[in-house]
This record gives structure tokens, sequence and C-alpha cells, in this order.
């Protein structure tokens, strides 16, 4: 459920980013969008506020931010990499 909805999420920045629709994980941003590198920053800031994740301009690679589908596994990443830092309650 949280995949999905970290997905949603995405897909709904994205698209008004783009102002594109009919979005799917495989959508490429580059590639499919021709989002360009300001418009990228747009998309990591909006990542950041929309999900407490800080993403240092070093983890903006293909590998990341190729689609929207790779978007969502680094986000899932990054909030369990967070998860684990906080201590036990």
């Amino acid at each position: 459920m949280a995949e999905a909805n970290i997905y949603a999420r995405i897909l709904s920045l994205v698209a008004d980013l783009s102002g594109e629709t009919g979005l799917t994980p495989q959508t490429r941003l580059k590639a499919d969008l021709g989002l360009d590198s300001i418009e990228l920053v747009q998309l990591v800031l909006a990542l950041d506020r929309s999900f407490g994740v800080a993403i240092h301009s070093a983890e903006v690679t293909p590998e990341h931010f190729d689609s929207l589908g790779s978007i969502a596994e680094f986000i899932e990443q990054k909030q369990a990499a967070l998860a684990a830092q906080q201590p036990a309650e």
C-alpha cells in the first residue's frame, strides 16, 4: 500500500510539472516527457518537500531518475534508510 501511495504522489507531481497524462512506471523523464534540467531540479525539490527526504545532487542520476518507476524505488529506499536511522521508541 505504501508503494502505491508513493507512486501515486510521484505521478501527481510529474503530471503537474509536465502537463502530461497517461503516465506509467515506465514513463521516462527525458526521453518520453522531454523534461529539461530546470524541470528536473523542480521535481527534485518537490520530491524533497512531498516525501521529507533530502535528495543530494550526486543522487540525481539516470539510475534513480530515468523513469517514474525508478524514482518510486529510489524514494522507497530513501524513506527506508531514514526510518532505519530513527531511534526505536
